[in-house]
């Protein structure tokens, strides 16, 4: 099967706006901010773990408490508040 005029000018009209650096086909306009997004998120996650890490780090520098410390999770210093 041949290739008509139409297909011919379509792929001409289609490269003259991919030099232009247009996207001219919607599915590559969305693939091409999904790929930007791709790799915003990336950063941000890589930067989030670099932030995890440098508290994970911080927080080891404490000294683990003791039995004596106990684990905060008793609840002899609470004073309950009155109810309405």
């Amino acid at each position: 099967m041949a290739l008509g005029r139409p297909y011919d000018q379509f792929e001409k009209r289609r490269a003259s706006a991919r030099a232009a650096g247009r996207q001219p086909d919607p599915r590559e306009a969305h693939m091409a901010r999904l790929c930007e997004l791709n790799q915003r998120l990336t950063g941000k996650f890589a930067r989030t773990h670099d932030e995890v890490q440098r508290l994970r780090r911080g927080l080891s520098t404490f000294p683990a408490p003791g039995p004596e410390q106990g684990q905060g999770d008793n609840a002899m210093g609470v004073i309950p508040l009155p109810r309405p």
